[in-house]
């Protein structure tokens, strides 16, 4: 499983990076079937700490979480990898 991480307005650095992937690479957990994670980390030109995680799973599926806050990069990317299974 490939797990890519970028960011805009933002050097990625290394303790994100580990954080980050140590968060999504719980998600097969969930969900058995995921090829590849796409993290995007987005500082924004206010300051809004955004992370977007895209998994793409076989059978052609995508999913998409996304989450906008003003506190910091960890707490965007423990909102986008928590599992919201009912």
């Amino acid at each position: 499983m490939d797990i890519t991480i970028s960011g805009r307005h933002l050097e990625i650095t290394q303790s994100i990076r580990q954080y980050t992937e140590e968060k999504a690479s719980k998600l097969p957990k969930f969900y058995d079937l995921v090829q590849a994670i796409e993290v995007i980390l987005d500082a924004g030109q206010t300051k809004q700490m955004r992370a977007e995680v895209v998994v793409v799973a076989e059978h052609k599926n995508k999913f998409v979480a996304a989450h906008e806050g003003r506190t910091c990069m960890a707490a965007s990317i423990r909102r986008c990898t928590r599992c919201r299974c009912s």
